[in-house]
């Protein structure tokens, strides 16, 4: 069965796009039992029902959001703060593959949510 988010990848009209989230995609499913879903045209992805990691697809890149991302440890500085919120991002260029630490800040951030029980709800 195809779950929303492959339909989501498959739906992506540019094929840099579809790689590329599909590579993020992979680490995600990779680092844990993750329920996914879409919401507002984006795929989430959550423990326990709560939302820990989305992603944005745009014409010329990708943004990797982490709610409460500022927890997070950030060795390679690849996240960028949005305001005065506790999400992070990591935005993804055309002309870049995905960085080294991505699939880390992703599997901190599952263990994060699954020993907190704190993220934000995606109801």
């Amino acid at each position: 069965m195809t779950s929303t988010v492959d339909l989501y990848l498959d739906n992506l009209p540019d094929p840099w796009s579809r790689h590329t989230a599909e590579a993020v995609i992979i680490m995600i499913r990779e680092s844990g039992a993750l329920g996914e879903f879409i919401k507002w045209g984006s795929p989430y992805f959550s423990v326990n029902g709560r939302a820990v990691v989305k992603i944005h697809a745009a014409h010329d890149w990708i943004d990797v959001f982490f709610y409460r991302g500022s927890e997070l440890r950030d060795p390679n500085e690849l996240l960028g703060s949005e305001g005065k919120s506790s999400m992070r991002r990591v935005q993804i260029f055309r002309d870049q593959s995905v960085p080294d630490g991505v699939q880390d800040l992703i599997h901190q951030a599952i263990v994060h949510a699954e020993r907190s029980g704190h993220s934000r709800d995606h109801e």
